[in-house]
Order: structure tokens, then sequence, then C-alpha cells
């Protein structure tokens, strides 16, 4: 196996662990490594290496999915936070205006 598909194959996985745990941290320096790795594959591979990529680029579809679900269940979370906000409000006296409550001086 060349070292450029041993690492793309190294970092498919770290990638689909992370999107797995639902952990960002480290997420887009995972997927700047996939892409130089995938530059860096050789025009021609053999049998072998070229089964072992189609797998790797299974598992990529695989956490394209995973990723796709956590930013679709963040976007509904957020969209139930704003309701639960304007629905708070109305609970406000008649004339208040409605003040932030995060401190941006830490």
């Amino acid at each position: 196996m060349t070292e450029a598909l041993r690492r793309l194959v190294e970092l498919a996985d770290r990638e689909h662990a992370l999107a797995a745990a639902r952990e960002t941290e480290g997420l887009a320096e995972v997927q700047d490594g996939l892409q130089a790795a995938v530059a860096a594959l050789p025009p021609a591979l053999g049998p072998e290496e070229r089964a072992r990529l189609a797998e790797t680029f299974a598992l990529r579809r695989q956490t394209i999915e995973l990723l796709r679900t956590a930013r679709d269940d963040a976007a509904a979370e957020m969209a139930r936070l704003d309701q639960g906000r304007t629905a708070v409000r109305g609970y406000a006296p008649a004339g208040h205006e409605p003040r932030s409550t995060v401190d941006a001086s830490g």
C-alpha cells in the first residue's frame, strides 16, 4: 500500500470516529489531511489498493451521512430553542424590550 493511501485510510477512520462521537474538535484538520492525501495518490493503483480505496470512500460516504444527521439535529435543536425563547417573551410585560443575557466581557 502506498504511503498516501495508508494516510488516507488512517484519516478516513479518524474522521469517521470523530463524526460518530459528534466531536468537532480536530475535524477540519482531519479533512484538510484527507484532501492532501487524495491529492498525493499516485495516478495508478494495483487491484488491492483500488479495493482499499473503494472501501475508504464507502466509509467516507457513511461519515458524510453522520455529519449531515448531526447538522440536522443541531438545526432542529436551535429551532426548538428559538421557539422556546419566543414563547417566554410572550410573558414579558407590555413595552418591555428584551435584552441579551450573554456576557461578552469574559
